[in-house]
């Protein structure tokens, strides 16, 4: 679980830490016992990876700790990309979405695959967030 729930591959936790004990420490999502979910929405899965920036993301390629927020509607996305990143662009910069996929990571090995222009009509997406530089 960490702080988020499917953190996926990518790091590795100190030997002394007790995984059981380790709970959600971010108010306000649910922990079903597999994801930490959120409400936006009609609610979907949070999930954590620590991984390259997508190059088209124009940040740098650098590792980042990344959260997916899967199922969010695109008006509340767009909202905070402009705040974000000054601009609407589900490609560029730190906030990066899609209509459907993984925006995080395609596996442990692979480089943040980023967004995607969105179909016409695209009510609800995948979002990432490059939050923290990492490396």
């Amino acid at each position: 679980p960490l702080i988020l729930a499917n953190a996926g591959s990518g790091y590795t936790l100190n030997a002394n830490i007790d995984v059981d004990e380790v709970k959600n420490l971010i108010s306000g999502f649910d922990y079903d016992g597999t994801d930490v979910n959120h409400g936006f929405g009609a609610g979907g899965a949070i999930n954590m990876v620590v991984n390259q920036a997508p190059l088209a993301a124009g940040i740098g390629a650098n590792q980042y700790f990344i959260v997916q927020m899967n199922g969010v509607p695109i008006n509340e996305v767009e909202e905070a990309d402009e705040a974000i990143d000054g601009s609407i662009d589900p490609v560029t910069g730190r906030m990066f979405y899609r209509g459907t996929g993984n925006c995080a990571r395609d596996n442990s090995l692979a480089a943040a695959p980023g967004g995607a222009a969105l179909a016409a009509g695209t009510s609800n997406v995948n979002v990432c967030y490059a939050a923290n530089l990492i490396q």
